[in-house]
């Protein structure tokens, strides 16, 4: 598949309901333009006082757009997820399943306000 320029995608991944509190993960594809790490680190290092985003320990990306990305460009093109757990979904948050319901767990809209602006900030790095 031709993606023109595309060389890497951050992805964002349940940050309304968060596993622990003012926290994002970051989980990187290890692709083969930033295979460093280097996106990883700019988004860790915009970590502040009141909130934190490190490095995830799962060892790989969750299922996401990225993934797909990832797949159909046979790892060519890579990225992160920006993630609001670790290695598995918060506790609770019935992720993408008939019981996804603002009704059985709470939406924190500052979280989700945190992670646009850390995706605004990345793109002025």
């Amino acid at each position: 598949a031709n993606l023109g320029d595309i060389t890497n995608m951050i992805a964002v991944d349940q940050v309304g309901v968060l596993s622990t509190e003012n926290t994002f993960y970051v989980h990187d594809s290890s692709s083969t333009y930033y295979s460093d790490g280097v996106l990883s680190n700019i988004l860790t290092g915009l970590s502040s006082d009141d909130w934190s985003i490190t490095a995830a320990s799962a060892g790989a990306i969750p299922p996401s757009p990225l993934s797909s990305l990832i797949q159909l460009t046979g790892g060519t093109v890579g990225g992160v997820v920006l993630a609001g757990y670790d290695q598995t979904y918060a506790d609770g948050s019935f992720y993408m399943s008939h019981m996804d319901s603002t009704k059985r767990s709470s939406i924190q809209l500052k979280s989700i306000a945190q992670a646009a602006t850390i995706v605004v900030s990345h793109g002025t790095c």
